[in-house]
């Protein structure tokens, strides 16, 4: 399954690797906001390492499971012993004597034992639970982490748009501008303006030249970061294919909001899962209060070997059965000790888990607040820049006619600018505040 993942991430990037690669940093990457999430995934070493560490957590839990099992182990030695006198016993009566402890000098022995455990006071179930609780905490980390890449992912793409389409504006105002100095020129050659009025156009021209300069520049490094996200040379440029949805939906109450927030958001799973998982701990730090039982088998295949009498200079098999009891009498309080460390944790993540929700009802307010401004804020700039059009169409036909000041058609076409700066501000802020909004929620 794994495998397969990652063959579709790399099936994904082909297409736009090879892109750049045949075209170079001059040809733009054509890329919708969805593309944009999708390669931003597959390219993300931080929620790779998030990945990594959800298995880790999967291993631990695999090896907690595993102590709970019987165990089989193997081993051997061999034993170089000195020259030692044999025993013997001589029979009465007789001439012979019978050997009881020979000097064997090579030793060989192999051994197979198998240990089950019987009973520990429920601490290997205890850290079984643990175990799993971290396990699931760690998903619902790596969610978390997923869904803030997500939302970055999303704001870098918006945040490119913006800066572009902030550019356009600029460079629209210097048109007009420059619309507008011909006119003066023309008016000061026929003796109806002042060198000052052309100064003045000149100067503002020069002041939105500036403006477009910085614009510039805003895009390249906004190009730049959204390449970094997505793992492409930062020379590398981009046609956006998504625009924004000039449409407002409706908003939920934010009481509504509040509630999917704290059912759905998966930080406020994780910490669940560690107050479960800090229970099982506290359990299984109990469990040392206990005796604990296990069942030992061995299975002994030597030369010579020790149980067998008299002893022989041969292999032989011998095997053995044990309950082994062990329980410690007094260790100073020790396991009093660790009961109290997994309670202090435990009372520790129920504290993070109320300032957690906490935190996440006040992000989830602010949202709502800045999303309910950015609507309110949308109706002012459209009528604004309704209003600044017609001002600017008014004002300049009476400066062609010789009817209203220089200064005056100066004003308009700044008005125009900004009020179209401000209706466009609003519209991207409402659309970063939806993506917000979906993140505080728990969905993607």
């Amino acid at each position: 399954m794994k495998r397969n993942r990652t063959l579709a991430s790399l099936l994904l990037l082909l297409p736009l690797s090879l892109l750049v690669a045949q075209g170079g940093p001059s040809s733009p990457v054509e890329l919708t906001v969805d593309d944009c999430v999708r390669m931003g995934l597959s390219y993300s070493k931080g929620l790779d390492s998030s990945r990594w560490e959800v298995e880790h957590s999967r291993f631990q839990l695999k090896e907690v499971q595993a102590s709970a099992l019987p165990s089989l182990s193997l081993s051997g030695t061999y034993t170089r012993l000195s020259k030692t006198p044999s025993f013997g016993v001589t029979i009465p009566g007789s001439d012979s004597t019978f050997v009881l402890n020979p000097s064997i000098a090579d030793n060989y022995s192999s051994q197979l034992t198998l240990k089950a455990p019987l009973f520990t006071g429920g601490k290997l179930s205890s850290l079984t639970t643990a175990a799993r609780s971290g396990l699931e905490a760690a998903k619902e980390l790596y969610n978390r982490d997923r869904k803030e890449l997500v939302l970055t992912l999303r704001s870098s793409y918006w945040n490119l748009y913006r800066a572009r389409e902030l550019e356009g504006l600029i460079l629209e105002n210097v048109e007009l501008i420059k619309v507008h100095l011909e006119q003066v020129n023309r008016f000061y050659d026929q003796g109806l303006a002042k060198t000052n009025e052309v100064l003045k156009v000149k100067v503002q021209l020069s002041s939105v030249e500036l403006k477009r300069v910085e614009a510039t520049n805003g895009v390249r490094l906004a190009s730049k970061t959204l390449a970094s996200l997505l793992g492409l040379p930062l020379e590398t440029t981009f046609a956006l294919k998504t625009d924004v949805q000039r449409e407002i939906a409706g908003v939920r109450p934010v009481e509504t909001l509040v509630e999917e927030a704290l059912r759905n958001r998966p930080e406020i799973k994780a910490a669940s899962h560690s107050i479960k998982a800090g229970e099982a701990q506290v359990k299984a730090a109990k469990g040392d209060l206990y005796p604990s039982l296990a069942l030992l088998g061995n299975y002994t295949y030597a030369r010579p070997n020790s149980r067998i009498m008299p002893v022989e200079e041969k292999f032989n098999d011998t095997w053995d059965v044990s309950l082994a009891l062990s329980f410690d009498l007094w260790n100073w309080g020790i396991a009093r000790h660790k009961a109290g460390q997994a309670r202090a944790r435990l009372i520790q993540s129920r504290d993070q888990s109320v300032a957690l929700k906490d935190a996440v009802t006040l992000e989830v307010h602010q949202i709502y607040n800045d999303t309910v401004q950015a609507v309110e804020k949308i109706k002012v700039a459209q009528e604004g820049v309704a209003l600044a059009q017609e001002n600017y169409r008014i004002t300049n036909e009476r400066f062609k006619a010789g009817l209203t000041l220089n200064s005056e058609l100066l004003d308009a076409e700044v008005a125009l600018l900004q009020a179209k700066v401000d209706n466009t501000q609003s519209w991207i802020d409402y659309e970063l505040n939806k993506e917000k909004l979906k993140k505080a929620l728990g969905q993607e």
